[in-house]
């Protein structure tokens, strides 16, 4: 919640969601939805340069 309270705090819109594919980590926190990678690489660096974050991009497509 840490990390979500933070980001919002960023004016990132990051929520919580549950991770079935891992046991050690339970839960992951999301943000964003880009349509070009580069976009998402410049938040994470953003991320990473003010808060402190390290961030990973995951590509999903809906």
């Amino acid at each position: 919640m840490e990390v979500v309270q933070a980001l919002n705090a960023s004016d990132i819109d990051a929520f919580i969601q549950k991770n079935d594919a891992n046991s050690e980590f339970k839960y992951r926190v999301r943000y964003g939805n880009f349509s070009k990678k580069d976009d998402a690489v410049k938040l994470a660096e953003n991320i990473k340069v003010e808060l402190g974050y390290n961030c990973w991009i995951d590509k999903t497509e809906l």
